[in-house]
């Protein structure tokens, strides 16, 4: 059987991109109201670990070659976005970037090889 070669900038952004939305993840579950300054509504972490636990399902789908991972990890993203405006209007910016820019690194990292994407 043929393996596919994942080219090593695929895989690092993987990893980086997996480990920081793990670590989004521990950080609400450990802090749900937030930090001093930066309050949140119970309500919004859990929603928030909810939709940090599909995109880490989506990307780690990647690994395994599945297309539809990153576009679940978009919609999964798109939505966080809303709910994000919902809870905090304000930072909506920070927030909007923060959600978007890893993905973009993982697409740009993933373009010269998506034919190998199923």
């Amino acid at each position: 059987m043929n393996e596919l070669k994942r080219p090593w900038y695929l895989t690092t952004a993987l990893v980086l991109v997996v480990l920081h939305h793990i670590i989004n993840i521990l950080s609400l579950i450990l802090l749900p109201e937030g930090v001093s300054g930066y309050e949140l509504q119970v309500w919004y972490s859990r929603a928030s670990v909810f939709f940090e636990v599909l995109i880490v399902i989506g990307l780690v789908s990647l690994f395994y070659w599945k297309k539809m991972g990153f576009y679940g990890a978009l919609v999964v993203s798109l939505i966080s976005i809303v709910v994000d405006y919902i809870a905090k209007p304000d930072f909506i910016a920070v927030a909007t970037i923060g959600t978007l820019l890893p993905l973009v690194i993982v697409y740009l990292c993933m373009r010269p090889v998506m034919g190998n994407f199923k």
